[in-house]
């Protein structure tokens, strides 16, 4: 059967640099484990290394947490506040949804952060129109902890300084014409963290929100490797069911071809989002259930009922994660 092979180790080792290098730099690092699909021991062991904020956007995936650690919520719902209410932190732009929420006894347990839309067509308010929000939601029972910004997470752009400059006097013409201090300045995205590394940072940026470069060690928007990061995080690995020699009848001219059918389809994973650990091993296709690949030049020779490994993009990360066809597989 197909699995995810997941190394706890070289996942807490990414973690840990990204820590060091945050608190180096005096920013709050906030882990965002969204794209592990709520598994709980991938969330734990962030937690049991030092995680100090963990971000979410199913409020299910902190049922498990047994440590205290500050939970933020990257989404808020109508239907769903009573569930969001034991979060520390809580992402609104909606008018309709802090009214509701500031009527709950418990809102006072959480805080607020308001999303701004800073150009990559995400959620989050325009700048132009955070004044007259800020001064709506300032008059609910509400506590506002600041605001928040993603960068190069839809438009795949990459980001530059300017965003950031432009994040800030949004920000700050806010906090002149309503009189309020924000506590938080957080900015996500694995692609920004190139621009902070060489310290391009603002300096009144103070969190900072990444999942892709602990988990899987690259540059999202460039889909270059981190080299700080490692990158033998996760594998998924396949049992070869058939090898064949077939002719590519959509390039004749190739002659037969050896193909091997493995068995995970894009139930299973994103069927652009992964690649061959094995050289000389090139994707083909996946159906629903089985993925076939060309091994006519790969670097290893197989024989049915053979595992062969790949590397998971993000996306495949995801739709692994919560495949129910996939065993998991946990190494330290």
């Amino acid at each position: 059967m197909a699995k995810i092979i997941i190394n706890l180790d070289k996942i807490i080792q990414n973690f840990l640099i990204a820590q060091k290098i945050c608190q180096d730099n005096h920013i709050e690092l906030v882990v965002v484990t969204k794209g592990c699909g709520g598994d709980n021991k991938i969330i734990q062991a962030i937690i049991d290394a030092g995680a100090d904020v963990i971000a979410e956007i199913q409020p299910q995936n902190f049922q498990g947490v047994r440590k205290k650690v500050k939970k933020m919520l990257l989404h808020s719902s109508l239907s769903e506040l009573e569930n969001h209410l034991n979060c520390d932190f809580i992402f609104i732009s909606e008018l309709e949804i802090l009214k509701k929420y500031s009527q709950h006894p418990l809102s006072k347990q959480s805080q607020v952060i308001i999303p701004l839309e800073m150009g990559d067509m995400r959620d989050g308010i325009p700048p132009e129109e955070l004044v007259s929000f800020l001064n709506k939601a300032l008059v609910e029972n509400v506590q506002i902890a600041g605001f928040s910004a993603n960068f190069g997470c839809f438009k795949s752009t990459e980001p530059k300084v300017d965003w950031f400059n432009n994040f800030i006097q949004c920000v700050e013409k806010a906090e002149h014409q309503c009189r309020f201090k924000p506590s938080i300045l957080s900015i996500g995205g694995t692609g920004i963290w190139n621009l902070f590394y060489k310290g391009f940072l603002p300096n009144k940026i103070n969190q900072l929100r990444i999942g892709t470069g602990i988990f899987l060690g690259y540059d999202t928007i460039t889909n270059q490797v981190i080299s700080c990061f490692n990158q033998e995080t996760f594998r998924l690995e396949g049992e070869i069911l058939e090898i064949k020699d077939k002719k590519d009848h959509t390039y004749p001219d190739k002659g037969l071809r050896k193909r091997a059918v493995i068995d995970f389809g894009y139930t299973s994973i994103f069927t652009n989002g992964f690649r061959s650990v094995q050289e000389g091993i090139e994707i083909i296709s996946s159906s629903q259930d089985i993925t076939v690949v060309d091994i006519t030049e790969a670097s290893t020779s197989f024989s049915i009922g053979d595992s062969i490994e790949f590397y998971l993009m993000y996306e495949s990360l995801v739709r692994a994660m919560i495949s129910p066809y996939l065993d998991k597989v946990y190494v330290y």
